[in-house]
C-alpha cells in the first residue's frame, strides 16, 4: 500500500493552480508607466498584450486628454469614436465626435476635463485612477468590430505623476 500524500502539500499544488490560472485569465500587460516620448509632455501610459495603448496627460489649457491607439489592422472608423467602460459599471462613455473626441487613423483622443487649481471633478478620470479594468469598444474602418482591455492597477499614481501629485480629483457626476 502507498504511503498517504500529506494534506499541506495536496493544498500547496491546489492553490498554487488556482494562482496560475487566476493570473493567467486576467488582462496581461505590462505595467503603467511614465514617459515624455520626444519632448513631449509627459504620459501615464499602459501597453496590453494585443499591443493597443491607452495614455493620460496634460495638455494645451490644461485640458486632460486621453488616448487610445489600436493595434487592429485596420484604423478606427472615421465618423464614431470608441465607447469604454470601466469595471462594468454604468455609464458606458460614450463622446461624441467632435470636441471632445477626435479620430485620426488609429488614434481617438478624448478630451475627459480640464484642470483648475488642484480640485478636480471628473466621474471618468476617478474611475480611471481608482478602478480594475478598462474595456474600449470600437468599429474599424472595415466595419469590424473590437474590444480591447486594459489593467487600471496602479493607474492613479501613473496619473497623478504626470498631471500633478497634490491634484485631489473627486468622482462629481457622471458625464
Amino acid at each position: 500500500m502507498a504511503p498517504a500524500r500529506a494534506p499541506h502539500r495536496f493544498l500547496g499544488a491546489v492553490a498554487g493552480a488556482l494562482l496560475l490560472a487566476a493570473a493567467s485569465t486576467g488582462t496581461a500587460a505590462a505595467p503603467w508607466r511614465v514617459r515624455a516620448p520626444g519632448g513631449e509632455a509627459a504620459r501615464a501610459e499602459i501597453v496590453n498584450e494585443q499591443g493597443d495603448l491607452l495614455a493620460v496627460y496634460r495638455g494645451d489649457d490644461d485640458a486632460v486628454l486621453a488616448e487610445f491607439v489600436t493595434a487592429a489592422p485596420s484604423p478606427l472608423g472615421a465618423t464614431s469614436c470608441p465607447t469604454f467602460q470601466i469595471d462594468q459599471r454604468s455609464p458606458l462613455h460614450h463622446f461624441e465626435h467632435g470636441d471632445r473626441c477626435a479620430v485620426q487613423g488609429h488614434r481617438a483622443r478624448f478630451t475627459l476635463a480640464r484642470l483648475d487649481g488642484r480640485r478636480l471633478e471628473s466621474a471618468v478620470l476617478y474611475q480611471l485612477m481608482n478602478g480594475s479594468t478598462v474595456a474600449f469598444r470600437f468599429v474599424t474602418g472595415n466595419g469590424a468590430y473590437h474590444e480591447a482591455r486594459f489593467p487600471l492597477t496602479r493607474s492613479k499614481n501613473a496619473m497623478l505623476r504626470v498631471l500633478g501629485r497634490d491634484l485631489d480629483v473627486q468622482p462629481g457626476e457622471p458625464e
